[in-house]
């Protein structure tokens, strides 16, 4: 069977992102023409035509020699073995024989088409989903057929979708590595098909490549008071640079997982500082059309905040914690109050 390498390169590519599959087995599925590997929580497929027999073989070495041949076309046969074939290049890879799981799930015959606000909002909600198993359903991002959320211990996210998918209409869960593989899918995300019975979601890419994985029943916390900041809160909008300077602050913040640095408004002017065993920032930046007389101190995570600058919008900052509004977000980032200037 010639096939071109270039392509199948491609496939192995994208089946090679499943980084919990075991010694990253990758196998030809004759019947419906597909590379595929995976994991417990995502199945990879490639549309590829291998020929008429299925198998199964090691994807990292199937990809490294196929990397060093300099032909743009490669002759595949299964025998005993691998065979792969290129002008006078020979090579052989072990087989691995067939296990009772070699069977996937079925891919679906038709998709919901999604649009780029969908990608763009698992993009931005994504930024909120906790890093630890301490409360699992806080790893993942809750979709709903209008609406993405996401929260962590310090930050909560939420996306109204321009256009609804079809799901149920309490949502499922997708955890946050599924939703980095689903957005680094070739050729983009062309649609979601949910099958509610089996608990699985499959998005399809735009060059026959297909991501499955298993969704949780669970329902994330209640967020709708947590966007709730109160009726006393400050709006600021940032003085131009201020991301260059939280960036400076940066160098002297207190090193570990959640950096911080100190803001503090005073008489129209924002002060952002940082120390550290080795050294101190400190800068004064003049805020636009803010009201003199406002004063406010807080400590905030550098990271989160440099997070939603690049939004460019206002900040309404209350008692313990600072919200920023899009046109169809929310972004709300918890504080920890110090005392203001001059007090």
């Amino acid at each position: 069977m010639i096939v071109k390498k270039d392509e199948l390169m491609n496939g192995l590519d994208f089946i090679r992102n499943a980084s919990k599959l075991k010694e990253r087995e990758v196998w030809y599925l004759s019947n419906e023409k597909v590379l595929a590997g995976g994991s417990a929580e995502m199945i990879f497929r490639q549309v590829i035509d291998l020929g008429p027999r299925s198998f199964s073989t090691y994807c990292d070495k199937f990809h490294s020699i196929l990397s060093r041949i300099d032909s743009n076309e490669v002759e595949i046969e299964v025998e005993d073995e691998l065979k792969i074939c290129a002008g006078s290049a020979r090579s052989g890879l072990r087989l691995i024989p067939e296990r009772e799981d070699f069977a996937l799930p079925p891919i679906p015959e038709t998709f919901d088409g999604v649009n780029e606000d969908f990608a763009k909002g698992l993009e931005f909600v994504l930024v909120s989903c906790a890093k630890d198993l301490v409360v699992p359903a806080l790893t993942c991002a809750q979709i709903r057929p209008g609406s993405l959320d996401s929260c962590d211990q310090y930050r909560a996210s939420h996306w109204d979708l321009k256009e609804t998918i079809h799901c149920p209409e309490k949502g499922f869960l997708l955890p946050a590595d599924i939703i980095r593989e689903a957005l680094r899918i070739p050729g983009g995300i062309k649609g979601i098909n949910f099958h509610q019975d089996e608990g699985m979601v499959h998005f399809k890419g735009g060059n026959g490549s297909f991501l499955s994985c298993y969704s949780y029943a669970d329902e994330m916390i209640d967020l709708s008071n947590i966007f709730d900041i109160g009726q006393d809160a400050i709006t600021v909008q940032w003085p131009e640079g201020f991301a260059s300077s939280l960036r400076r602050a940066e160098v002297f913040s207190e090193e570990g997982a959640n950096k911080t640095v100190e803001i503090s408004i005073n008489r129209g002017i924002i002060k952002l500082q940082s120390s550290s065993e080795e050294g101190w920032f400190k800068e004064n930046k003049a805020a636009a059309n803010l009201d003199k007389t406002v004063r406010t101190a807080f400590r905030i995570s550098v990271q989160h905040l440099q997070d939603v600058l690049a939004h460019n919008v206002p900040a309404q900052i209350g008692r313990n914690r600072i919200l920023f509004v899009g046109p169809n977000w929310k972004h709300v980032i918890s504080t920890i109050l110090t005392a203001a200037e001059g007090e």
